[in-house]
């Protein structure tokens, strides 16, 4: 049953016997639906991935790759959108139809197959997935419109800078330098900020090319330490660090120093005045290991989910308010380097941020 009218329903039917293929186009023939069949089980991804398809009947029972370890497949390709799965299944006990919600099934319709059963749960599931495609069409939507107010936000922001940089030629009363000061140190973080966005949605939609280069390690602490040394200074924190020597990477180098940036300027703005923070880089068979550990108040419990979020806000330290977008940003960036990110507890307060990224084996640049 093939059609080309893009408004039938799709659906994949998968079992390794044609006869239950005409079994099931038999019970549905009347509900206008496209049916594709398939006996070969290890052609189902690429079917996936190469067309749109808006339901999966998947046999349990067939040989050589059974229908819950193709069903596990399908769930892990990260190439396949969401498309809803029905096993079909002879197994009736609780533990094999357990396994089969396990491995990524949204249904199972047992055999011999009912028409009235089956025709109301592919329906349900159709229901589904046009709830699903709607709601995500809406979240792209929203995602293009703030990528796109946020991009417009640079020309302002860039007005601001070119006049504000005007007045310090200009023969101005301290105040009024002083003033003058603060609104380009206000308005670069804005700007950094802005970049911060636009740099995770693209990375969250993978339109984003990681540049990658093999990185001294020790030399992008260092020149991170020499740039935020001035803001540091203005609560009296030292800035230490322990580098391990030849450690290298190889990763986007402005998106891996941002990310370290972030954690130091966390450090800085959440530690108390007269503290320190430190800088720790070491490398394992695995991974190479970048530790930032404050002096401050720690993240309490409860709280260290909700801090990889985006614009989460929250009261980590009094008179401190937060908004979680530097925390993502950097988780965003680390993952999409096959890396993690991690929270420990620092001794005997604080916290210790640690990023941990594949290393390069590389002596030498």
């Amino acid at each position: 049953m093939d059609s080309n009218n893009l408004g039938q329903p799709r659906l994949l039917v998968v079992d390794d016997l044609p006869d239950n293929f005409d079994l099931i186009e038999g019970l549905l023939f009347r509900e206008n639906y496209e049916l594709h069949y398939t006996g070969n089980p290890h052609k189902v991804i690429d079917r996936l991935i190469q067309g749109r398809f808006d339901l999966v009947l998947l046999d349990v029972m067939m040989p050589d790759l059974d229908g819950i370890e193709l069903c596990k497949r399908i769930r892990n390709c990260p190439d396949i959108g969401y498309v809803p799965i029905i096993m079909v299944t002879a197994l009736g006990s609780k533990t094999d139809l357990s396994k089969c919600l396990e491995a990524g099934a949204d249904d199972f319709i047992a055999k011999p197959v009912s028409g009235a059963e089956l025709r109301a749960r592919v329906k349900s599931m159709l229901r589904i997935k046009k709830q699903h495609d709607h709601i995500q069409s809406m979240l792209n939507l929203r995602s293009e419109m703030t990528n796109a107010i946020v991009h417009d936000l640079r020309n302002p922001i860039t007005a601001i800078l070119l006049a504000s940089s005007g007045l310090k030629a200009m023969s101005l009363p301290e105040p009024a330098v002083k003033k003058n000061n603060r609104i380009i140190s206000a308005t670069e973080r804005l700007r950094n900020l802005v970049d911060d966005m636009l740099i995770l949605s693209k990375l969250e939609a993978g339109k984003l090319t990681l540049q990658k280069e093999l990185i001294d390690v020790g030399n992008l602490v260092t020149r991170v330490i020499d740039d935020l040394q001035p803001i540091a200074q203005i609560k009296h924190i030292g800035l230490t660090a322990q580098l391990q020597p030849d450690i290298y990477v190889t990763a986007d180098p402005q998106l891996l120093r941002r990310t370290i940036d972030n954690l130091v300027s966390n450090g800085i703005k959440f530690s108390p005045y007269h503290s320190e923070i430190v800088i720790h880089t070491r490398k394992d068979a695995e991974y190479v290991w970048i530790a930032v550990a404050d002096n401050g108040s720690g993240v309490p419990p409860a709280k260290r989910e909700i801090i990889w979020q985006k614009f989460e806000s929250m009261q980590i330290a009094r008179d401190v308010p937060a908004i979680g977008l530097g925390l993502a940003f950097c988780k965003t960036v680390v993952s999409a380097h096959g890396g993690k990110i991690e929270l420990h507890d620092n001794q005997p307060t604080g916290s210790i941020f640690m990023i941990a990224l594949p290393h390069a084996f590389q002596a030498s640049p």
